[in-house]
C-alpha cells in the first residue's frame, strides 16, 4: 500500500460532516457515503489513542455512531496505513 495525496475536491459526492467528540471536545468526522469511507481524524489513533477530552460517555457515543455506519474503510490521521 502506498500513501497518495488528494488530487480532487468533492464533486458529485455524497458526504456528511458530523460532530464526533472524543480526541478533543470539538472533533468532527467526515463520512463519504458514496464510497463508504469514514475519515475519523484523531479520534482513532494507532497504536495508542491520545485523549485531550475527558468526557468518555461522549467518546463512547462517537464510537457507537462509527459502528452504526459500518464503513468499509477508516481513514485516521495517525497510524500505519498497512494495519
Amino acid at each position: 500500500m502506498s500513501i497518495k495525496l488528494p488530487n480532487i475536491t468533492f464533486k458529485d459526492e455524497e458526504v456528511c460532516f458530523f460532530y464526533s467528540p472524543g480526541h478533543t471536545k470539538d472533533s468532527a468526522s467526515l463520512y463519504d457515503i458514496s464510497d463508504n469511507v469514514l475519515f475519523v481524524g484523531d479520534n482513532i489513533e494507532y497504536p495508542i489513542p491520545l485523549i485531550y477530552y475527558n468526557n468518555l460517555k461522549k467518546y463512547k457515543k462517537t464510537f457507537l455512531k462509527y459502528a452504526l455506519l459500518e464503513p468499509d474503510i477508516f481513514v485516521l490521521s495517525h497510524g500505519n496505513p498497512d494495519e
